[in-house]
């Protein structure tokens, strides 16, 4: 046992206290070695130093040792190792407010869950913004930068539990621990402190010392009785209930929503046992809140209501807490599972729908349901600043560059000091359409207005600045860019090309030669000759120089000629073989395709070179389509202007086709309809009669035309529309649902009828469908009973043309027979998730 070997290890801004705490431990006959974090630097965390100590060891813990990556990396570990001989005190340490600039005593606090977010969202914020820093400075295979970027990531994740580690440890503040005398130290080291060591043996300087940082300790007087009400309580709540340290961390006990005790400091303390609990273990905390209570039993006031407001906010920052932890800890299944029976809970909280959407994103790449989770946040509150960010990065990501304008627009407008939402701005700006340079100028200005040392909003304005043509402000900008980036893989080169532009050789050069350092990937025989012969351009070599220059654009010229001459050899094979091959034209009859699923259909037809027969009840309608579908992919339009429901008229338009339009290869039956929404009672005849009509009857009629001529040719395809309506009925659908019942019925009859011909005979089953008339047609007209979509995103005609167009595409051996297709908030005709939608 090294009973009296002991290392104080410390960050480098606590040197003064590790320092009077040596003294003090050195007067009481211990030896005392030193062990110093440097903050941020190359040199070996400290948890690679604290390795090779042997004995016990003091940890000196301040906010700057807590905002250290060098103090804090694989640190947790090394605890968890050896607990047993390291012993932690708590220190205050002079600082600044942040908001006033006056000089403060920075205490450290993670009593509570309130003061353990603190730290965990200080790591946080501090892996993205890093993460951000090597993004932008595009340098992704810097060793350095990728260590460092691992280390800040492992401390993000471990800080939570650290925290309560120490905590749970054998860890003082130094005011108790000096009130003490020393005492639960010398008892952790089981040794005696020298005979007549007293604190009031301290120097004069000392007590100085002690004085200005802690505001105690008066040389002229004994030390004082320990101050045990400061403790931490002897015993925590038990497992399966609530600790009643739940209020916002800085209320007063009037602000509270529940009574405090006098001992406000004791009760208020945080039960770090149930942070990281397994919700579905034995051991999980009960939310109970008749098992609450607030120190000791007899002293307890009324239990919180669970719906309360404190208790909701407290609920919410414990399964924060919980879940990063748990995902900090690779427990990715656990901790969505734990995060969403928390948003069933509390489907209202809008902390925990955006940390929701985020888990998706950081977890699980899932950008299409986080999503649809900050589209349900922003549509109850469009301000929320965060939402729009991450909404913004999303559809950055996906290449969505019009939405994220909107995005980022928006939350500039919500949050107008935050650098890096205008930031983000810009550059979406400059990866849409030209014309919206100044627009990003401004962007990148505003960005520097918030935030001068942004680096890279200071290139992509040099960018800007030099494509405008103002090369000295442009080359300033470029200089403040390398001052800030160093290493910027692009910065040099660019300042090169500007100096090559005004004719400054010598200073391209210059710059090219650094730009090489920083990306060799610049360094081409190319680049060298041009740099190179600017420089000597009135040097020996000049002529050399020139000559090479030259030789390599009469090759470079050569290469473009031959390169020209097989391009068009090759053009006109193909316009021979294009000639040559015979072009299969399919024609395919679109029933109702005057408007919805139909019209989409066409379009999406027409633009892949089918030859279309529309048909429709409203001429006007059928003359416009063919006109567009005309102008815009010069296809072959044939309408027939007449209703399914008139056999004769089918049977007559049919037979009369001009010749070259009589051969029919694909039938799409998709005219339809469903009129009222009412109970088998109160249904209306004449909406059965219409559907009955429309939906079964027409198809009928129709098919009876064309299918004789396919079976004649053992050549055709039948598409029925029908509706997820024909697989399961639903409260007042009764003969709709009949009607498309019947076109499954006879989708399979007419397969079994033609397969022996050689006739595919396929299905389309939508579920909830816009861009079509279907509801308006339902509902007569009325525009606001019509409004079914506005709560969810359904299908749109569009996607039921492209399963189509996918059925017309397979191979001739292969049918589809049915595709039945809904949207993701729809799960069946029953269940439509309501919540909101993609705007």
């Amino acid at each position: 046992m090294h009973e009296k070997n002991l290392t104080i290890a410390y960050s480098e801004q606590n040197q003064e206290d590790a320092y009077q705490i040596a003294g003090h431990l050195q007067a009481a006959g211990l030896d005392v070695n030193f062990l110093v974090s440097h903050q941020d630097t190359p040199e070996p965390a400290l948890s690679a130093q604290l390795s090779k100590v042997n004995g016990f060891i003091l940890l000196l813990i301040s906010e700057s040792f807590l905002k250290s990556t060098n103090s804090l990396f694989s640190l947790l570990s090394f605890f968890n190792a050896n607990s047993s001989r390291i012993f932690s005190i708590v220190i205050p340490e002079a600082g600044t407010d942040p908001d006033t600039g006056d000089r403060v005593t920075l205490s450290v606090k993670f009593d509570r869950v309130g003061d353990i977010l603190k730290h965990i969202s200080y790591w946080q914020n501090k892996h993205i913004d890093f993460r951000k820093q090597v993004r932008l400075m595009g340098n992704p295979d810097d060793d350095a930068l990728n260590d460092r970027l691992r280390m800040i990531r492992e401390v993000s994740s471990d800080i939570g539990e650290l925290l309560r580690t120490i905590k749970s440890n054998a860890c003082k503040s130094i005011e108790l621990l000096m009130d003490e005398h020393y005492e639960p130290l010398f008892e952790f080291l089981d040794v005696r402190p020298a005979p007549g060591f007293a604190l009031t043996t301290t120097s004069e300087s000392d007590n100085d010392i002690l004085n200005d940082i802690l505001g105690q300790l008066d040389d002229e007087e004994p030390p004082v009785e320990p101050n045990t009400q400061a403790e931490a309580p002897s015993s925590f709540p038990e497992r399966g209930q609530i600790s009643s340290g739940l209020p916002p961390d800085e209320s007063t006990p009037e602000e509270q929503a529940t009574p405090v005790s006098s001992n406000e400091e004791t009760e208020q303390e945080m039960n770090f046992d149930d942070i990281g609990v397994d919700n579905g273990g034995e051991d999980a905390p009960e939310l109970h809140v008749e098992e609450t209570e607030i120190g000791h039993q007899e002293e307890a006031p009324a239990p919180v209501p669970p719906d309360s407001m404190v208790f909701e906010e407290a609920y919410v920052q414990d399964v924060l807490a919980k879940t990063s932890m748990l995902a900090a800890q690779g427990n990715r299944e656990e901790a969505l599972t734990t995060l969403t029976a928390a948003l069933q809970e509390y489907p209202h909280s809008d902390m925990l729908r955006y940390h929701y959407a985020l888990m998706l994103i950081q977890q699980y790449d899932d950008f299409a349901e986080a999503a649809n989770q900050l589209n349900t946040l922003l549509y109850k509150h469009p301000q929320h600043p965060q939402a729009l960010f991450l909404m913004g990065e999303i559809h950055e990501m996906n290449k969505d560059l019009i939405r994220a304008e909107h995005f980022y627009l928006s939350f500039t407008q919500v949050s107008p000091d935050y650098a890096e939402g205008w930031f983000r701005l810009g550059m979406v700006l400059l990866k849409l359409a030209a014309g919206n340079q100044q627009r990003a100028k401004d962007c990148f200005n505003q960005t520097l207005r918030l935030f001068p040392t942004h680096g890279e909003a200071h290139y992509q304005l040099a960018l800007l600045l030099q494509e405008a043509g103002d090369t000295d402000e442009a080359a300033r900008l470029f200089h403040q860019t390398l001052e800030l980036l160093p290493d910027h893989p692009f910065a040099w080169y660019d300042l090169a090309l500007l100096y090559h532009r005004r004719e400054d050789a010598e200073q391209a050069y210059h710059a090219y030669q650094r730009a090489i350092i920083n990306n060799p990937e610049f360094k081409t025989p190319q680049n060298d000759m041009a740099f190179e012969y600017h420089r000597a351009a009135r040097g020996a070599r000049a002529a050399e120089i020139i000559e090479q220059e030259q030789s390599a654009l009469s090759e470079l010229r050569e290469n473009i000629n031959r390169l020209e001459a097989l391009l068009k050899e090759r053009e006109a094979e193909l316009d021979k073989l294009t000639e040559e091959k015979e072009s299969p034209e399919s024609t395919v009859l679109i029933t109702g395709a005057t408007s919805g699923i139909g019209r989409a259909t066409a379009e999406l037809l027409a633009a892949r070179g089918y030859r279309l027969i529309l048909t429709g009840r409203r001429t006007e309608r059928l003359q416009e389509l063919q006109e567009a579908l005309e102008a815009a992919y010069q296809a072959e339009i044939h309408t027939l202007s007449l209703d399914v429901r008139d056999a004769d008229a089918v049977q007559q338009a049919i037979a009369q086709l001009p010749e070259h339009w009589k051969t029919i290869d694909v039938l799409i039956n998709n005219a339809g309809k469903a009129k009222g929404l009412a109970p088998i009672q109160e249904g209306s005849l004449h909406h059965w009669d219409e559907m009955i009509d429309t939906n079964i009857k027409g198809l009928l009629y129709m098919t009876r035309a064309v299918s004789p001529s396919m079976v004649a040719r053992r050549q055709g395809h039948i598409i029925n529309v029908g509706s997820t309506a024909g697989k399961e009925t639903y409260l007042n659908g009764n003969v709709y649902a009949a009607t498309k019942f019947a076109v499954d019925a006879l989708t399979k009859s007419m397969r079994i009828d033609l397969h022996t011909h050689n006739i595919r005979v396929s299905q389309v089953s939508p579920g909830h469908v816009e861009e079509t008339e279907f509801a308006l047609v339902r509902f007569d007209g009325d525009e606001n009973r019509a409004r079914i979509y506005d709560d969810f995103q359904p299908l749109r005609s569009s996607d039921v043309a492209e399963a189509i167009l996918f059925m017309l595409n397979r191979p001739a051996h292969v049918n589809i027979q049915d595709v039945l297709m809904m949207g993701t908030q729809q799960a069946s005709s029953l269940y439509i998730d309501r919540s909101g939608r993609d705007a």
